[in-house]
């Protein structure tokens, strides 16, 4: 629609998963969502049993995570399970046929030296507590116990909502 207009979107911010999902195509837009035969209860156990499952079905992958590292394991494990193949050898693929941009792009990249992005990081995080970040975690965890939704999900990977977790249970 907006190059229908002959107009330029720009786009501001956001992770880099987010920017990069946006921006090109990638593995994760291509699986399959609608596998029947996938028994999808298996994402929600414990940390260990998935990092294990990993370790056999993609060792690549699973060596470059910490073994607590619940969300990066989960989304390996759930590439496996509904493309059936490893994500090491299917970034590889990406990487070996680079990245394929869905329209024409120019990037600007700001960098920021590490003390720098710590120091903005720690602000940040400060006036998110001073704004009651912590409140609306307290709230956000209640819906959460309520409806169970996959942790790795929206709002759920917020900052805060993980370290909540850990501290309510």
């Amino acid at each position: 629609m907006i190059h229908r207009e002959n107009s330029w979107p720009i786009l501001v911010g956001g992770t880099h998963y987010y920017v990069q999902s946006l921006v090109f195509r990638n593995i994760s837009a291509e699986m399959n969502y609608d596998i029947q035969d996938v028994d999808w209860n298996f994402l929600s156990k414990p940390t260990p049993v998935l990092f294990e499952f990993l370790q056999k079905v993609d060792p690549v992958s699973a060596q470059r995570f910490h073994p607590s590292d619940r969300r990066k394991i989960q989304s390996r494990v759930e590439i496996y399970l509904r493309t059936g193949r490893p994500a090491s050898e299917l970034y590889k693929e990406q990487k070996e046929t680079r990245m394929d941009a869905r329209w024409d792009t120019l990037i600007f990249w700001v960098w920021s030296d590490r003390d720098v992005l710590n120091a903005r990081l720690d602000r940040r995080v400060q006036k998110m507590i001073e704004m009651g970040v912590e409140e609306e975690c307290r709230e956000l965890y209640q819906v959460a116990q309520r409806t169970k939704p996959p942790a790795i999900s929206g709002i759920f990977q917020a900052i805060g909502m993980a370290l909540l977790k850990n501290c309510l249970h």
